[in-house]
């Protein structure tokens, strides 16, 4: 079927060339000696995931043609078009971690009236047992996904991690992630979800989740500018661990660590013990960071790994947190 297309011609008004090319955004073409290109509207695209039904010979462009792999969706989206990756439920295993590579693009679970919280859990992501579920190197907003490990473990170990070049340059830029699973079902990988770098990401409504052994360091590892960590819930940290860290050698800048829930557990002979603690500061000049309105069942002193008043000294800002009650 011939597809129209309208150009706008130098000299006179627009005129409608009909031909039978189907032409993608930004392609390059000659019409008239003249090089021309379709301009990218940035209308978008929507393509499916179905981990239990779906097969990456299918176009992706509906429920029932559903690719089965994350990545083969991802790697249909164009830069800035503003995709959207709808991801129906059931469990994907990986082989290698899912590449969030892409600019612009909405990854979305499909609404199931689950908790958010745990909703995770049924729209997980099984990662490799030697590397990441996911890295994500370009700015985009997932939602509701649940990531976990097969095994990854030890230094550098994480389940997800954050290493983007990002818009205009800056590191770890521009990412949304609302709403997710961070499971660590016993392996207890170094940190659930690291940054490096960090530029103007949210983090928010996830749960991070270290059943039974918690995370040998942290839930997430902070790093660095204008990353809002907000109403996340923090469960089965375990003795020894925090639910958030600063990198070592970096200053936290306008970072707002805001309503979150550190949850515990008591001794009970499965490996949940103790609950952890909150925030471990490595001791790093703080320029702008309000901790404010969180929800820890330790007393002022223990939840940090420095004392109340040294905090306000490296100019941490702390008010209306909420801690045990005697």
């Amino acid at each position: 079927m011939a597809n129209k297309q309208r150009f706008r011609n130098i000299v006179t008004n627009d005129m409608l060339v009909q031909n039978d090319l189907v032409l993608e955004p930004q392609a390059n073409f000659l019409m008239g000696g003249v090089q021309m290109v379709v301009p990218n509207k940035g209308i978008g695209k929507t393509f499916y995931v179905d981990p239990r039904s779906g097969s990456d010979d299918y176009p992706g462009t509906s429920p029932s043609s559903a690719k089965l792999t994350s990545q083969a969706a991802i790697d249909l989206c164009v830069d800035r078009r503003m995709d959207t990756i709808i991801r129906l439920n059931g469990t994907e295993v990986l082989t290698t971690p899912i590449l969030f590579n892409k600019q612009g693009i909405m990854y979305i679970c499909e609404d199931s009236g689950w908790n958010n919280w745990n909703k995770g859990e049924r729209f997980a992501a099984y990662g490799p047992n030697d590397d990441y579920a996911a890295v994500i190197s370009e700015p985009c907003l997932i939602q509701g996904l649940g990531f976990t490990t097969a095994g990854f473990i030890g230094a550098g170990s994480a389940i997800v991690y954050v290493d983007s070049t990002g818009f205009d340059g800056w590191t770890g830029s521009f990412f949304s992630i609302l709403g997710c699973r961070f499971m660590g079902w016993g392996f207890a990988p170094q940190y659930a979800l690291k940054l490096n770098g960090g530029v103007s990401g949210l983090i928010a409504g996830n749960h991070f989740d270290g059943t039974f052994y918690g995370f040998t360091e942290a839930g997430i590892l902070l790093d660095q500018y204008d990353v809002d960590i907000i109403g996340n819930k923090f469960t089965g940290m375990g003795d020894g661990n925090y639910a958030i860290e600063v990198k070592a050698g970096t200053t936290p800048l306008d970072v707002i660590i805001a309503s979150n829930y550190l949850v515990g557990a008591s001794a009970d002979g499965a490996g949940r013990k103790g609950i952890g603690a909150f925030l471990n500061t490595n001791a790093t000049l703080a320029w702008g960071c309000l901790i404010a309105d969180n929800h820890i069942p330790l007393s002022d002193d223990t939840a940090f790994s420095v004392n109340h008043a040294d905090m306000i000294t490296a100019n941490y800002h702390l008010t209306g947190n909420h801690y045990i009650e005697s």
